[in-house]
């Protein structure tokens, strides 16, 4: 489908639908032959969940089912020892929830869910699997054609031309003319510091402010004794 949009994106829109319509229909006709071959007596999910059964099933065996006072069970790895707990709904046959999250994921019982299952219940893997997995569901999905696509550029082309736009086009707005600066762009040293104190000096005097650590006021320092407030009262002993 990608290679349609990069080599034949030159084509008139007719060609170019009628490729992509033949590429969809060759596709569903190889997943229909698919599916005639997956059709055995007593199959009930698709060839994908299937496999997923017999695998989480063999690796079930590692581990060991016991039941589980806050949950409905667990399963433990034999090797490893560790425990994952397992909800399950006794009624509706449903997993909630496991510990590993493939549950949560993929909405099929893992591993540690069957191993519980077919230690502690009597029931069936099948009773675990959604309708849309199941054989019907993905036969039916794949049972009737697409329509081809009638479309005529003719047509479509009349129509266009029939059709009056009463709206009117957006006022365009011209971009704001920045006119470069000749010269090397001067370095703003210590940007930061005079940002702030900016809003603390008269216009065009952006200096670095002095704080007193005596008195705390602006405009000296504690070396300039004379200045601070403070000398008067107590005098520094030189």
């Amino acid at each position: 489908m990608n290679a349609i949009f990069r080599e034949d994106r030159t084509l008139p829109p007719v060609e170019l639908l009628m490729q992509i319509w033949g590429k969809t229909m060759a596709k569903r006709f190889r997943i229909r032959q698919l599916i005639d071959k997956s059709v055995v007596p007593g199959r009930v999910y698709t060839p994908c969940v299937a496999k997923w059964f017999r695998l989480e099933r063999a690796a079930a065996n590692s581990f060991t089912a016991q039941p589980s006072e806050v949950w409905s069970g667990a399963a433990q790895d034999r090797l490893s020892q560790e425990t994952f707990p397992v909800n399950i709904d006794e009624e509706n046959g449903r997993v909630y929830a496991c510990k590993c999250g493939q549950f949560q994921t993929v909405q099929l019982p893992c591993r540690h869910a069957i191993a519980y299952i077919l230690e502690f219940t009597n029931w069936r893997l099948d009773k675990f699997a959604q309708d849309w997995r199941r054989m019907p569901a993905w036969r039916g999905t794949y049972t009737q054609n697409l329509p081809p696509i009638n479309f005529s550029l003719v047509e479509q082309t009349a129509l266009l031309e029939d059709l009056v736009f009463t709206e009117e086009d957006p006022e365009v707005v011209a971009p704001i003319e920045v006119v470069p600066v000749l010269g090397r762009r001067r370095t703003l040293r210590m940007e930061a510091g005079l940002v702030q104190r900016r809003g603390q000096n008269p216009p065009g005097q952006h200096r670095r402010v002095n704080h007193c650590s005596e008195c705390g006021q602006a405009g000296h320092k504690k070396s300039n004794r004379a200045r601070c407030p403070l000398f008067r009262y107590r005098p520094y002993d030189a």
